[in-house]
């Protein structure tokens, strides 16, 4: 991105994030100009695919930037429940979106051990509640989707941090491939400004500390307050010269492994030196590696002043893509017959590997309350935005939210799954 159109973009979302508002993309991009077009979008022209800038109005709904789903239905209303009778014919003949080797599709929640009454239950909640899209995924198949008035299948969401657990994933892929050596490998082998700075005392010798697993694991040790009051911090980060040189410049609150400290700082280094590790853009590593592979094509991965994709948040895609990541992790990083992510990194991600015991590499780690036996992991963005994964049960859940609290959206669903238990033990 272009430097004036990156001072604007940072201002609008520093406001977005204090205000706790939504700020679409095209917003974003009339006031930074098409001129300041991303990697993302630069890539779509690249590979022969049109921009938003490109398409006719009778693609675009009114009032908004979504644009029609790939069968050009528009799904309207705000209790959309898919149900096998739902379906077009054309539809029923495909299996729907093709997510998995095609096999993906729609189907009724009787079929997966899932009630008419569950299903109403939880609709009933989720229309009570600001939030903007819900699909429930089981047994690889859709049982249930919903978008609020104005939202569709085709409409890009922010994802704000789950774009953290995305980088974790295409770090793992780095390190499968040989490109990164592995979590204990110290950062400094990738980022030579940190040696350079410790040797001109201008860097936290500290810094020299930190590894791959830390900044993962949020638990780098580097001095960064993540709170809506204090959007001043991400400000001043946004409206710097250089966001990576930012970060290095700050002093060390703890030493590295110590503490967890929610920090997109570290997912912001996590993204250069992927950068650095493979000469590709996160956002450009991931699309070839796994976006690619699993079908995600529609998406924006906003890029810093530099050119590094945006480590902690940046990220818009679909419901439905989102839906696709939950999957993946799902299968164990397996993609119908493709291995996209090793096994092992899935299973390291989604343990705890910090001192809080909630957090794995940039996945949160449901703890139990007392009321379940079922594992649960999940991706979190501000505001209400999550990919949940329930694997005892086979089940992916994404939910796009607009100023929602966000524990409420994983207390809601674990009350469905909870039910879902019991009704189990009942048979």
């Amino acid at each position: 991105m272009r430097r004036g159109g990156w001072k604007v973009f940072g201002v609008v979302l520093c406001l977005a994030l204090v205000m706790g508002c939504r700020i679409s993309e095209q917003q974003i991009k009339d006031l930074i100009g098409q001129d300041n077009m991303t990697d993302a979008d630069e890539g779509a022209e690249a590979d022969g695919e049109r921009t938003e800038s490109e398409v006719s109005e009778e693609e675009i709904l009114t009032g908004n930037e979504e644009m029609l789903t790939e069968n050009e239905e528009i799904l309207t209303g705000n209790e959309e429940i898919v149900t096998e009778g739902s379906r077009t014919e054309e539809e029923k003949a495909t299996g729907g979106q093709e997510y998995i080797t095609g096999e993906w599709g729609m189907d009724t929640p009787e079929n997966h051990g899932v009630s008419r009454t569950q299903i109403d239950d939880l609709d009933r909640e989720i229309g009570a509640r600001p939030i903007r899209a819900a699909l429930v995924i089981k047994d690889g198949a859709m049982i249930y989707e919903y978008y609020q008035e104005g939202n569709s299948a085709g409409t890009r969401f922010d994802i704000y941090s789950i774009t953290k657990s995305i980088l974790s994933a295409t770090v793992g892929i780095a390190i499968d491939q040989g490109y990164l050596a592995g979590i204990d490998t110290k950062i400094e082998a990738y980022l030579p400004a940190i040696a350079e700075g410790v040797a001109a005392g201008n860097i936290d010798a500290d810094m020299k500390e930190i590894t791959v697993g830390n900044l993962l694991s949020l638990t780098s040790g580097i001095e960064w307050t993540e709170t809506l009051a204090n959007g001043m911090l991400m400000l001043d980060w946004m409206m710097a010269e250089n966001q990576v040189d930012y970060i290095l410049g700050s002093n060390m609150r703890n030493k590295p492994g110590e503490v967890f400290n929610y920090n997109s700082g570290d997912s912001h280094l996590l993204s250069a030196l992927l950068t650095e590790a493979t000469g590709m853009s996160a956002k450009e590593y991931a699309d070839v590696n796994m976006f690619a592979p699993i079908g995600i094509k529609d998406y924006i991965w906003w890029g810093d002043s530099q050119g590094i994709s945006l480590g902690g948040f940046g990220i818009y895609m679909t419901a439905r893509d989102a839906a696709r990541i939950g999957q993946l992790y799902l299968n164990k990083g397996m993609w119908g017959e493709e291995r996209i992510i090793s096994e092992e990194w899935i299973t390291a991600s989604t343990q705890p590997q910090g001192p809080d015991g909630e957090y794995g590499y940039n996945w949160w780690i449901d703890v139990p309350d007392g009321q379940q036996d079922y594992q649960m992991y999940y991706a979190a963005g501000l505001g209400g935005q999550y990919i949940i994964v329930v694997p005892d049960y086979q089940i992916v859940a994404v939910f796009m939210s607009i100023g929602i609290d966000d524990m409420s959206v994983v207390s809601l669903f674990k009350s469905f799954v909870n039910e879902l238990e019991a009704e189990a033990e009942r048979r």
